[in-house]
């Protein structure tokens, strides 16, 4: 996580926007808590959330 900060902080820090590393760091990150909110569903419901959703 520390990383993420870094890589997060010096896109905005500065003149102008690294807007390409920005978008890079939260999509992935999303991508990280997507993968832990599929397994908290599935232990909660017994059920797959990609199911649950269709």
């Amino acid at each position: 996580m520390p990383a993420l900060r870094k890589v997060i902080g010096t896109s905005i820090i500065g003149l102008g926007t690294d807007e390409d590393s920005l978008t890079r760091a939260i999509v992935t990150r999303a991508e990280i808590d997507m993968m832990k909110i599929r397994g908290e569903y599935m232990n909660i419901y017994k059920s797959n959330l990609d199911d649950a959703i269709i």
